[in-house]
């Protein structure tokens, strides 16, 4: 993945696209890894209960720097660390 977007634009993808679907949104995918610091999305049509359906595709997402795996279900982004604000040697 090349694009980056910071935790702070994937909240408010997932904001707008709440008000389509059920969503769930990841901002530390691969914890405790931090390089690289990577993000997920899924959505969900909004008919059923949460075991009834499956999540879909988005293709605006795509548009925007997110891949799709086909295993996995969901959208994966690069964070944009650069508005984190670090302290401590563990962030080193």
């Amino acid at each position: 993945m090349t694009t980056k977007i910071t935790a702070t634009e994937l909240m408010k993808i997932a904001t707008r696209l709440a008000n389509q679907a059920h969503v769930r949104y990841w901002l530390h995918w691969n914890y405790p890894r931090e390089d690289p610091w990577v993000m997920a999305i899924q959505a969900y049509g909004c008919a059923g209960h949460w075991g009834e359906i499956e999540p879909i595709q988005i293709p605006d997402l795509v548009r925007l720097g997110f891949e799709w795996d086909d295993e996995d279900l969901r959208y994966y982004i690069d964070r944009d660390t650069s508005e984190l604000i670090l302290s401590g040697d563990e962030h080193k």
